[in-house]
């Protein structure tokens, strides 16, 4: 039988918030252990980090480049062909296909090719009839404010408890004579930021890593559409104390999921499919959580873009690679050809488009990559492209040029875009990415072949017109970012 499939995600999930891939002031047994005894890519990338076309990116294997998608825009009908989506096409050759958690789809209930779907507008028409469990989010906060604070359920009738509930609930009554496809989709650590207990306590009074800021910052204080959401998503300006135990709190977040996941994994255990399915974690995007004086996602920063990214594989396959981590730049574009090539799917006999590659030829270097490239065009349109180690950022609101070191300095404090020690590194990176637009004869490149460059508006013009944003349902959660 073919291998069973297990794609989890989290939503608004940072690379560097698990203990095994270095930080040691948040506890992550379960994804430690994948990363122990899975296949750990250390340079995984959203190429345009927001909800709605990181998940599109995942269903059709494109970037949101490649579909004209590279921005938010709800409430549109996804741009894949049901039967050339992920889901559809494993449907197509026998597998039973999930998704449970967070879809984002619109129309919400649309399939777009899975068999069946658990949203979580199911876990909000369940909690709305049984009071006695709490009224979820009835403390005020809205999706993108950054506040922490406790929740207003427990957590055995928390979203996250629900989404690892169904999942195993699917494992118990699926098909056996068929391998599956599941698609467990938590919509955590994305705000509100309010765990419960015993998690909302977890961190307190611990220590945790400072907010990380770059000498870069009056390069782009001016930038519109930027990072600088203190005022437009969150009614006001957040202070250290607040961003510290707003972190606390997203901390809490990610430590449920993971004590979630034990539950679903010692489920698979114990229905003797642990070997047998192949896992991949990662999520659609990161939260920026005070860096460089900024909040949310939408932006190539790494707290923004740079994402976590583990694989573990049947057990019949690739043991060379088990428990060691790769530089190789990935994005998730690569989930569809790695999970349709592992499920015995050829993506040219079947005419399937994507700009993603099967991370096992990047392994074993049947094919090669240089480097990944992600695109952000609503507001201030701007680009990225890494090769792993180097990074190079343009804004067209300005034309600012941004240029890092990512292995001598993870945390983006020094832009050497204009240090004659990097200049061939810039130029390369820069020169690539400047080809492969105009390549695609791209609009943001100028007739001369040069990159555009926008006049800045003033930013409190931007700060007024995104504020009106906030007032949104707490139980429309699906079709929200």
């Amino acid at each position: 039988m073919k291998p069973n499939i297990l794609l989890i995600t989290t939503d608004q999930q940072r690379y560097d918030t698990i203990r095994a891939l270095g930080n040691e002031c948040i506890r992550t047994p379960h994804l430690d252990y994948l990363v122990r005894d899975g296949i750990t890519f250390t340079s995984a990338y959203s190429d345009c980090p927001m909800c709605i076309p990181a998940r599109w990116t995942i269903m059709n294997g494109q970037r949101a480049a490649t579909y004209n998608h590279a921005y938010y825009e709800d409430r549109v009908p996804m741009a894949v062909d049901a039967s050339k989506s992920l889901p559809g096409i494993l449907s197509a050759v026998g597998y039973q296909t999930q998704a449970i958690g967070k879809m984002h789809f619109w129309p919400s209930r649309a399939r777009y090719g899975f068999d069946n779907m658990k949203i979580l507008q199911d876990y909000y028409r369940m909690m709305a009839k049984h009071p006695e469990y709490g009224t979820p989010m009835n403390h005020g906060l809205g999706q993108n404010e950054i506040y922490p604070i406790k929740s207003t359920t427990d957590e055995t009738h928390s979203i996250t408890a629900w989404t690892v509930d169904e999942s195993i609930n699917f494992l118990e009554t699926r098909d056996e004579d068929c391998p599956f496809f599941l698609w467990t989709s938590f919509s955590k650590p994305h705000p509100p930021l309010d765990p419960p207990e015993p998690y909302y306590s977890m961190y307190k009074g611990k220590p945790i890593p400072k907010a990380a800021k770059g000498n870069w910052l009056e390069k782009l204080q001016d930038n519109t559409g930027h990072i600088w959401d203190n005022r437009s998503h969150k009614f006001d300006f957040i202070t250290d104390d607040v961003r510290d135990d707003a972190l606390r709190a997203y901390y809490g977040l990610i430590t449920q999921i993971d004590f979630n996941l034990g539950k679903l994994f010692a489920r698979l255990n114990e229905m003797e499919l642990w070997n047998d399915t192949i896992i991949i974690f990662t999520s659609d995007h990161g939260e920026m959580l005070g860096d460089h004086g900024g909040f949310g996602k939408g932006n190539f920063f790494e707290g923004s873009a740079h994402i976590p990214f583990i694989i573990k594989p049947p057990v019949n396959m690739s043991k060379e690679f088990l428990g060691k981590r790769y530089n190789i730049p990935v994005t998730l574009a690569d989930i569809l050809p790695t999970v349709l090539e592992i499920a015995g799917i050829s993506l040219q006999e079947n005419d399937i488009k994507t700009d993603g590659a099967n991370i096992f030829d990047l392994l074993e270097k049947k094919e090669k990559r240089k480097y990944i490239i992600g695109e952000w065009s609503a507001g201030n349109p701007r680009h990225f492209i890494t090769n792993g180690r180097y990074k190079y950022l343009y804004h067209l609101n300005g034309g600012v040029e941004l240029f890092f070191d990512l292995q001598e300095d993870p945390n983006e404090t020094v832009d050497l875009s204009e240090n004659v020690e990097y200049k061939d590194e810039f130029n390369r990176l820069k020169s690539e990415l400047v080809q492969r637009l105009k390549s695609v004869k791209h609009k943001d490149i100028e007739s001369d072949g040069t990159l555009a460059k926008r006049k800045l508006q003033p930013i409190s013009e931007y700060a007024m017109g995104k504020t009106a944003a906030m007032f949104t349902t707490n139980y429309d959660c699906d079709v929200l970012h």
